[in-house]
């Protein structure tokens, strides 16, 4: 069994070294081309917008093919898109590695995610995820720092051979993969599909997850775009900014380490409301600490709460999802995660307009704070009808 989550982790881990490289080195490509910024938006807007549509029937396909077979074709995907970046020389072709490139993505996380949680008991599943969590924060963050340094060594175009690297890693790794499927298919339409997604959907735990991943990813979208705008308008100096997002990034990959230790203390609910809470007061006590020391403590403890949420909210949701609908479980996560990711900056720059900076860290705190107790009450509720059930 070890060797399966050591294999599921390696992917994970090579797909967001991967993911995180493109994302990285796809923007200042552009702007090395004299794109706009709105130019860039779009193209940056091109790689998530598929999968926010696609993601639900991608886990139902995935349910039927088996994981190892929809990750090895993401892998490709995702090796074909890098090509495609190597060999662009404007804007059209970036666009076009980048709806690759989702695509690609699309496919090996949603398979990723849902073998990360069929693999063993299930009473290892919170430590198999710790593994698998700590695996794709440690791609997470040595991806950005080692795309800067190959583009500053050997320029662009020979930058993203990095990423045609780790997604060929990302097809080694998927043959070796665990030939997880559903014993019990459902015959399901499209609209069949997200009928059934509606459904998972509606189970207080899954909602409960979706409310908090909704929630953390919101609250990891105000620390990634605005934190850094708000201490710079404090006079931080960019490196001292970088290291505290380091900082912030650091905690949430050695947190997760731990996980299972955690949960032999801590039901899983309570942890998960627990590392809300720190997330999100971190972030919104952010204007009132304005020096190293404390902003240091408040990354490391946002860090934490982070880092908790990915692999919990997986676990939930895939403890409230049958067996045979664990791909189509997973895929409604991650409809959950992108639309987070569309609307949290809409959301958070609209507040900050009509606000200033530093009151929107307040306001947006104060309802990530309801949508926790909201959490809360789902969890409650479903952990009350186990008990009438039992």
């Amino acid at each position: 069994m070890f060797k399966d989550v050591f294999i599921v982790s390696l992917v994970g881990f090579s797909y967001h070294t991967a993911a995180s490289a493109a994302k990285v080195l796809v923007p200042l490509y552009c702007t090395s081309l004299g794109a706009s910024v709105g130019t860039i938006g779009l193209v940056v807007g091109a790689q998530p917008l598929l999968p926010l549509f696609l993601a639900v029937p991608a886990g139902a396909l995935a349910d039927r093919v088996g994981f190892k077979v929809m990750t090895l074709a993401g892998g490709v995907c995702m090796c074909v898109a890098s090509v495609v970046y190597y060999l662009s020389n404007g804007i059209y072709p970036l666009i076009a590695g980048q709806v690759l490139i989702g695509l690609g993505e699309l496919s090996v996380w949603v398979c990723a995610q849902a073998a990360a949680t069929s693999i063993g008991h299930t009473s290892l599943r919170g430590r198999n995820l710790g593994y698998f969590g700590f695996a794709i924060a440690l791609g997470q963050a040595v991806a950005p720092a080692m795309a800067g340094r190959a583009a500053d060594m050997f320029g662009y175009h020979n930058a993203f051979l990095l990423s045609l690297a780790f997604s060929v890693l990302v097809v080694l790794a998927g043959f070796q993969m665990p030939d997880i499927r559903a014993r019990v298919h459902e015959r399901m339409g499209l609209l069949g599909q997200f009928a059934r997604a509606g459904e998972l959907s509606r189970r207080p735990r899954t909602r409960a997850a979706l409310l908090c991943t909704f929630t953390m990813i919101f609250t990891k979208s105000v620390r990634g775009s605005f934190f850094p705008v708000l201490l710079k308008g404090y006079g931080f100096s960019a490196s001292t900014i970088g290291m505290l997002v380091s900082l912030m990034e650091g905690s949430s990959t050695v947190v997760r380490l731990f996980l299972g230790s955690l949960l032999r203390v801590l039901r899983e609910d309570t942890l998960l409301l627990s590392g809300m809470v720190l997330g999100i007061a971190a972030t919104a006590v952010t204007p009132l600490i304005m020096n190293l020391p404390a902003l240091a403590v408040a990354s490391a403890v946002a860090g934490i709460g982070l880092g908790l949420n990915l692999p919990l909210t997986m676990s939930l949701i895939a403890s409230d999802a049958p067996d045979h609908l664990r791909g189509l479980a997973m895929g409604v996560r991650l409809t959950g995660n992108r639309s987070a990711q569309l609307v949290s900056p809409v959301i958070f720059g609209v507040i900050g307009q009509w606000l200033d900076l530093g009151t929107s860290f307040y306001v947006v705190g104060g309802l990530l704070f309801l949508g926790n107790l909201a959490a809360g009450s789902l969890l409650r509720q479903a952990r009350e009808r186990r008990m009438l059930a039992t």
